[in-house]
């Protein structure tokens, strides 16, 4: 059985791969897949695409980026000082 080697990120550390000369290729050297929250790829869309697909396909990442929504939303303390990125 193959085993996919799948992370979780939010915003920051993608943002980071965006600014590394070939980010998104050396990821892909260590993961098949990186989970995101959709308020995380509306966020790194924003301002610089139309909307996030144009974002995916710029950097040749629509099948390394799988949106998924939360299954739950624990509310934990000071938890509303967090947005949803």
């Amino acid at each position: 059985m193959n085993e996919l080697n799948i992370i979780v990120s939010d915003t920051g550390p993608l943002i980071s791969l965006e600014v590394l000369r070939h980010g998104y290729q050396f990821i892909r050297l260590l993961y098949d897949r990186i989970i995101v929250p959709p308020a995380v790829l509306y966020e790194l869309a924003q301002g610089q695409f139309d909307d996030s697909q144009t974002y995916l396909h710029h950097y040749g990442i629509t099948d390394l980026i799988e949106v998924r929504y939360p299954s739950s939303l624990r509310v934990l303390p000071d938890s509303n000082l967090l947005h949803q990125g």
